[in-house]
C-alpha cells in the first residue's frame, strides 16, 4: 500500500493531469516533489487509482480541519460548561474560554471561534472585569490627553534608553494562612466570562478590599525600579511613608542605582508615580534638585502609563505564584519576592518599556480616557 496522500498532494496530481501528464509522469514528478521535501514516496498503483477516482474521494462538501461553526446543541453544552467552571473556581482564579471548550467535549475550536459563535448566538458572554477603574473626571482626562500628546511623539529609544529609571511603591500582602492565601487569589483576578446580569452572583464578584479585608498575616511596603532594563531596585520601605522617607529613599537608595548602572551624567531624568505625600512633597523636590533627578511630566490618574503598574507587579505576581511553598514566614517570603522580582530576565522587562509608545497614543486617541485592552 502506497504513503497516503493529503489534500495538497491531490490537488497538485489533478492539476498535472489536467495540463496533459498522464499517470506515470504525474507519479515521477510527486516522487521528484516529496524527495525535495524529505518525505516518503506513494506508489504508483495509489497514484493511478486517485486519478481515476477509485481512492481518495473528497465529500462535495470539505469537512476537514477545524470546524469554524458550533451547533446549537453545542453552543449549550458550553454555556452550561461556563457557568459550572466559575462555580467551580469560586473568584479564586480566572476561568478562560480554553478551559470551557475543553470541559464542555465541544469540538475542538479557537476561543476567538467559541466566543465569536456565541456572541453570533445571542449569548452575551464576554470578559468583563469585576473590579472598578480609577475614578477620573473630565479635567483629569484633558490632564491626561494633553500630556499624552507630547509623550505619544517620543520615540521608542526615548522610553528603552533615555528614560534612566522607572519607580514606583507598592503594598504587597504576605499570604501567611490558608484563608490568606485563597483572599489574595480571589483579588488578583482580573475578570470573569460573563453575562451583564451575572455581575453580583456568586462566582463572578471579588471581595472589597475596604470592606471585606482579610488579616493576610503580614503586608510589606516596597519601592521598585527598573534601571537599564532591569529590576535593580527592590526596597522595603518603612511603615510609614511619608516626605522624609521619598528623602532618604531618593539618597539613599535610588541615587546610588543610578550612578551604578547608569554612570554620572549631568541630569537623570525619571518617570514616578504622583504620590503627593512622598514623591511629589516638597522636601523630595528639593532632594531631586540636589541629585540632579528631572522627573518625567506624568498626568494624575494613569497606572496605566507605568510600566510597573500595568506590567511589572502582574509579571512578579505570576512568577511567585508558579512555586508553592507551604510553610513560610514573613521574612522568608520577602527575601524571595526580591528575589523574584530581581531575577526577571531583561527581554521580558524592555518589552514592558516598548509599551510606552502605544500607550500614549491610546490615551490620546480616547481623549484620555481608559486604554480599551485593559
Amino acid at each position: 500500500m502506497g504513503r497516503h496522500m493529503g489534500a495538497k498532494d491531490l490537488d497538485t496530481i489533478f492539476q498535472w493531469k489536467a495540463e496533459g501528464s498522464n499517470a506515470t509522469q504525474v507519479y515521477a514528478r510527486l516522487c521528484a516533489q516529496r524527495r525535495r521535501q524529505h518525505r516518503a514516496e506513494p506508489g504508483l498503483s495509489a497514484v493511478r487509482r486517485a486519478l481515476k477516482g477509485k481512492t481518495f474521494k473528497r465529500s462535495k462538501a470539505e469537512t476537514r480541519g477545524r470546524k469554524k461553526k458550533l451547533s446549537a446543541a453545542n453552543l449549550k453544552k458550553l454555556e452550561k460548561a461556563r457557568l459550572e467552571l466559575i462555580k467551580k473556581a469560586d473568584s479564586e482564579y480566572e476561568v478562560i474560554w480554553d478551559d470551557v471548550v475543553k470541559k464542555a467535549r465541544v469540538p475542538p475550536v479557537h476561543r476567538t471561534t467559541a466566543a465569536n459563535n456565541m456572541t453570533a448566538a445571542g449569548y452575551d458572554v464576554k470578559w468583563r472585569p469585576p473590579r472598578l477603574k480609577p475614578l477620573r473626571g473630565e479635567i483629569d482626562e484633558e490632564e491626561r490627553k494633553s500630556k499624552c500628546d507630547k509623550l505619544r511623539r517620543l520615540p521608542d529609544s526615548h522610553w528603552q534608553h533615555k528614560v534612566d529609571c522607572y519607580m514606583d511603591n507598592k503594598k504587597w500582602k504576605v499570604p501567611l494562612s490558608k484563608k490568606g492565601k485563597r483572599f489574595i487569589r480571589m483579588l488578583q483576578v482580573r475578570g470573569h466570562l460573563r453575562k451583564p446580569s451575572e455581575g453580583l452572583k456568586k462566582g463572578f464578584t471579588k471581595p472589597n478590599i475596604k470592606k471585606h479585608n482579610v488579616n493576610t498575616g503580614a503586608t510589606l511596603s516596597v519601592c521598585a525600579a527598573i534601571i537599564g532594563g532591569r529590576v535593580r531596585v527592590w526596597q522595603y520601605l518603612p511603615k510609614t511613608w511619608c516626605a522624609q522617607a521619598a528623602v532618604d529613599l531618593y539618597k539613599g537608595v535610588i541615587a546610588p542605582a543610578l550612578i551604578k548602572h547608569r554612570g554620572k551624567k549631568r541630569s537623570y531624568i525619571v518617570l514616578e508615580d504622583n504620590d503627593p505625600t512622598g514623591y511629589k512633597s516638597n522636601a523630595a523636590k528639593q532632594a531631586k534638585k540636589e541629585l540632579n533627578i528631572k522627573p518625567v511630566d506624568f498626568p494624575a490618574y494613569s497606572p496605566d502609563l507605568n510600566p510597573l503598574d500595568f506590567s511589572l507587579w502582574t509579571e512578579v505576581r505570576d512568577r511567585m505564584n508558579q512555586k508553592t511553598v507551604k510553610n513560610e514566614t514573613a521574612m522568608q517570603y520577602s527575601a524571595r519576592l526580591r528575589r523574584t522580582a530581581l531575577s526577571i530576565p531583561e527581554p521580558v522587562v524592555r518589552k514592558m518599556l516598548g509599551a510606552m509608545k502605544a500607550r500614549a497614543q491610546s490615551i490620546y486617541d480616547h481623549n484620555g480616557g481608559h486604554i480599551p485592552r485593559d
